[in-house]
């Protein structure tokens, strides 16, 4: 049996503003007294969401209402209805996430807002060769080196979960630190373009198994970007940002504090943060290409 199509004399595409999605449900999330939660996907795929709205005439809202309440049944059937998912708005699978709401925006006019659902987030099919790049040798999982690197803007440290403390009658409260390091947390954003927001999707559903898989990647300590092992904590969102870039947000977790150590302190105290920052490139290019090469002869 046919889908209900999206009547054409309704709007063909979504607002741009209000334009939000969410990549998929929740995953189970198991606390642990110590370290780091249990974390597992509900399945390969699971439902995605989208908030949006449309601008309508008079007639189109009586239009719309009609087929809201017959095709759809109040909104309970699947149909097909040109989307934004990230890309090129696109004719998609998708159903009501509850009651629509309407607002009047002018004599003759109405803005209609609704969370609608896919059955799964699209992406294209990365192909086999870059399927590969997502893994390493031992089947660990790759950071794809074409994404971008992460936004300051809307980043916020928190540096570990919460202490216990007793509370006293008189004077302060007596805190404890009763657990090995536990997981750091913050919010990271990225301003991809197209290109790259296909295949961070592959890659977050391929290799990361919808983010419940470590994986190292470039995150904001304080004084800048460090390779650290990072997990997501539920899904992503999106939006679109600036003229043709869509901005990512996640949060993440970190298995702990990334902390310099004493050695790298006594560096910093004998060069400066800037003199030893300029040694980096350097370096790097000994230990990843010079030093391998003399072990290989």
């Amino acid at each position: 049996m046919a889908l209900p199509e999206w009547p054409a004399s309704l709007p063909a595409k979504p607002m741009r503003e209000g334009l939000r999605g969410v990549a998929h449900a929740p995953g189970r999330r198991t606390p642990m007294e110590s370290g780091q939660a249990r974390a597992r996907a509900l399945g390969p795929r699971s439902p995605a969401a989208l908030d949006l709205g449309w601008r309508m005439t008079a007639e189109q809202f009586s239009r719309f209402k009609a087929f809201y309440t017959g095709p759809l049944d109040r909104g309970t059937q699947w149909f097909t209805c040109p989307v934004w998912t990230g890309g090129e708005v696109a004719a998609r699978v998708v159903r009501f996430d509850g009651a629509f709401r309407a607002v009047p925006r002018a004599a003759a006019a109405v803005t209609v807002t609704a969370r609608l659902t896919l059955r799964a987030l699209p992406y294209d099919d990365p192909g086999t060769e870059l399927l590969e790049s997502f893994l390493d040798a031992d089947g660990a999982p790759v950071w794809p080196d074409v994404l971008p690197l992460p936004l300051q803007e809307g980043t916020a440290l928190d540096p570990h979960r919460p202490l216990p403390a007793t509370d006293f009658e008189t004077g302060p409260k007596a805190a404890i630190n009763p657990f090995p390091p536990s997981p750091a947390e913050q919010p990271v954003r990225w301003s991809m373009s197209v290109e790259q927001f296909e295949i961070f999707k592959a890659f977050y559903f391929e290799a990361l198994a919808q983010g419940t898989v470590w994986c190292p990647l470039p995150l904001w300590f304080g004084i800048g970007l460090e390779t650290v092992d990072a997990r997501f904590i539920g899904p992503w969102s999106f939006e679109p940002h600036k003229a043709d870039r869509i901005l990512v947000s996640a949060q993440l977790e970190q298995r702990k504090l990334a902390v310099a150590d004493e050695g790298t302190l006594a560096l910093i105290d004998m060069m400066g943060f800037a003199g030893l920052s300029a040694f980096g490139p350097g370096i790097h290019g000994w230990v990843h290409e010079t030093w391998p090469g003399v072990f290989e002869e």
